[in-house]
């Protein structure tokens, strides 16, 4: 096959774009020469495929900083040994096993704990005054929050509740 130097300057550009070799110059062929059949046909060389880049490592996640505990929440530990409500700073985050539930006034029970199940209720008060406390197993209800409001300030507790250093973490937050 005869190219014509129009023909073989794009095809030229093309296989070095694509990253072959280039076969050097061949004479031309006269017309009123022929092959014979028996003439050695010769492949073309193989192209070589550019070498990918070196593959970057993922970047490792970010831990998330935790959320305080704000916009309605109120964060408490509660000390198995001692029984007693601690404020927290923090909220929990999705690092931990945790548990949800809800109260309307209804009580709700956590039953994953090491130390017993959990009861959590919402209790309505007289004069718009509430509490939600907290039963352990043995007995005794631990007074978590007090919250002042009515049926249409919010209808129910929203609870986030994990057990880790000993003591119960529980995440709430009054909702409509």
């Amino acid at each position: 096959m005869k190219l014509s130097p129009m023909t073989f300057a794009p095809v030229l550009a093309l296989v070095v774009a694509c990253g072959g070799a280039v076969a050097p110059a061949q004479a031309p062929v006269n017309s009123t020469e022929t092959t014979s059949a028996t003439a050695p046909v010769t492949a073309p060389e193989p192209t070589v495929a550019p070498t990918p880049a070196p593959a970057t490592p993922a970047p490792e996640p970010v831990a998330e900083a935790p959320e305080k505990c704000e916009g309605g929440w109120v964060c408490v530990k509660i000390s198995f040994a001692t029984r007693k409500v601690e404020p927290r700073e923090t909220r929990l985050t999705g690092e931990e096993s945790t548990w949800s539930k809800q109260s309307d006034g209804r009580t709700a029970t956590f039953d994953q704990f090491s130390k017993g199940p959990v009861e959590l209720t919402l209790r309505r008060k007289g004069n718009n005054k509430n509490e939600v406390v907290a039963k352990l197993k043995g007995g005794g209800e631990l007074v978590i929050d007090r919250h002042d409001g009515s049926n249409d300030d919010f209808t129910h507790i929203g609870a986030i509740a994990t057990e880790k250093e000993g003591a119960l973490f529980i995440d709430m937050r009054y909702m409509r």
